[in-house]
């Protein structure tokens, strides 16, 4: 915090009575605007580089446009580069003059951003650079003093910020004023906040609620097959909750589905699944309509994320294959593709079963689990049994507010841990070994899932053999995926 207690923040302006001097501002326009990624430019007296209180209110609003942007990302990355006019100086000279303006501005703006996001100044990435007057000597009139305030014009540092910007959320009343989805997990999470107040509902009967409005009911968004009560069978029954919730709480819920990149749908039935793990999941005939038992070999926590989006990805590829153009038309028509023309495995896992948005809802649980517990390794298969109401688990996880290591910033590497994953340098050095750990699982549920598709129980040639293999293959477009997140 050196910044605000050496700084000029509580002194008097050095533009104040000059009518010379620019005055600092945001989004700069014209020739103040140098950089694409400029946001601010912080103007400076004569031989100045302190920010004076002026400045420090352009860096503190500046910072609180970013504070979203910094508590979901997790920091911010930019640089600040300082200038000088051509005016003779020495001690400092305009090189080291260019160069101090950089460094106050850059660890003012910073000071400011850690206190409002309550991020580590650490995780703020600034690079600072002296321009000195190159800027003012390419300008013919700074260069050649036309007027005082062609000179002031480079008397200045300007911001700039790498990090994309993550729109900030909408205050919003409980009740929302309509029911339309929202656009940030800001946003949603004050709508969980409202459904907790409305209802009442502890943390556990809450996450129940949530998952139901996306999976498994009458009135989910999402998929209303009632398969997932064998999935999660200690799910309460907790009928319809539009009337508890009103109109337009339940609809702002309901539209809000896939979010900042992330389906999160998928975050429930993972969060859910946990509540009452188990190692494999039975489809009852009565809700299978088959007339027979299927046993899925797939814990069900993985069955209700990304070891069931990874084996619809085979079932559905292979089952469709086998159907006529008919058949994919009428009992193919939600999963697979229509007419002659054919889709690869790589189509159907990310067009169709496992789109990067699923991906994500589906490791965020296991890294949520994980900052309950205290640990990401070790952790597959342990109960989850929530103790804070859900808007806070879900502030904690996406805001980066957690427990180090186990947030949405470190989500990738918790998820590696958790399923058994060696990491070096960005690569999965043990990938053989997670397939051969993981196919079987896969390849029951891809089983389970063409059944249910084809409505045929699959005959041993040639159609296992074409599971199995893609089953295999699936799971290698899976690790694919997670190995390019871990290294961007």
């Amino acid at each position: 915090m050196i910044a605000k207690k050496d700084g000029a923040a509580g002194k008097p302006s050095h533009k104040a009575n000059d009518p010379d001097q620019l005055k600092s501002e945001l989004h700069p326009a014209g020739k103040a605007h140098l950089y694409a990624d400029q946001v601010a430019s912080i103007y400076f007296g004569t031989k100045s580089f302190v920010p004076d209180q002026d400045d420090h209110k352009v860096l503190e609003a500046l910072a609180k446009e970013y504070q979203y942007t910094a508590q979901r990302q997790g920091g911010l990355r930019g640089k600040v580069v300082g200038h000088a006019d051509v005016e003779s100086s020495s001690d400092p000279d305009n090189q080291e003059l260019s160069f101090q303006r950089a460094r106050w501005t850059a660890a003012v703006f910073k000071s400011y951003v850690a206190d409002a996001a309550k991020v580590p100044a650490a995780n703020l990435q600034f690079e600072t650079e002296g321009a000195g007057t190159g800027f003012c000597m390419g300008d013919r009139e700074c260069k050649e003093k036309v007027r005082p305030d062609a000179l002031a014009q480079y008397r200045r540092a300007d911001v700039i910020i790498f990090t994309e910007r993550v729109p900030s959320p909408q205050a919003s009343s409980c009740p929302p004023a309509s029911g339309a989805g929202v656009r940030t997990l800001g946003e949603y999470i004050q709508l969980i906040r409202c459904a907790e107040v409305k209802t009442g509902f502890p943390p556990k009967k809450m996450l129940a609620l949530l998952r139901q409005m996306y999976y498994g009911k009458p009135w989910s968004a999402t998929a209303q097959d009632p398969t997932w009560d064998f999935v999660i069978p200690c799910s309460p029954d907790l009928g319809n909750p539009k009337d508890k919730l009103g109109e337009p709480l339940f609809e702002a819920l309901h539209n809000t589905v896939t979010i900042e990149g992330a389906d999160l749908g998928h975050v429930f039935t993972g969060l859910e699944a946990m509540t009452c793990p188990a190692s494999s999941v039975t489809l009852e005939k009565s809700k299978f309509r088959m007339g027979i038992k299927l046993t899925v070999d797939l814990s069900n926590e993985s069955f209700a994320t990304w070891g069931g989006d990874v084996g619809s990805a085979a079932g559905a590829f292979v089952a469709c294959w086998m159907m006529t153009n008919q058949e994919r038309a009428t009992k193919g028509k939600d999963d697979c593709h229509q007419g002659s023309t054919p889709e690869s495995l790589m189509q159907y896992f990310v067009k169709r079963q496992a789109p990067p948005e699923d991906l994500e809802g589906d490791i965020a649980p296991f890294v949520i689990r994980a900052a309950e517990s205290g640990a990401c390794g070790g952790s597959l298969e342990k109960r989850f049994t929530p103790q804070a109401p859900i808007s806070s688990i879900f502030t904690s996880f996406f805001y980066n507010r957690g427990s180090t290591g186990m947030t949405s910033r470190d989500r990738y590497q918790c998820f590696a841990e958790a399923i058994g994953a060696t990491v070096v340098n960005g690569e999965i050095t043990n990938r053989a070994a997670l397939i051969q750990k993981y196919e079987r699982g896969v390849f029951s549920f891809a089983w389970a899932y063409y059944v249910n598709l084809k409505k045929e129980i699959p005959r041993s040639d040639p159609i296992v053999p074409l599971l199995e293999r893609n089953s295999r293959a699936a799971l290698h477009l899976f690790f694919d995926w997670f190995q390019a997140r871990i290294q961007k």
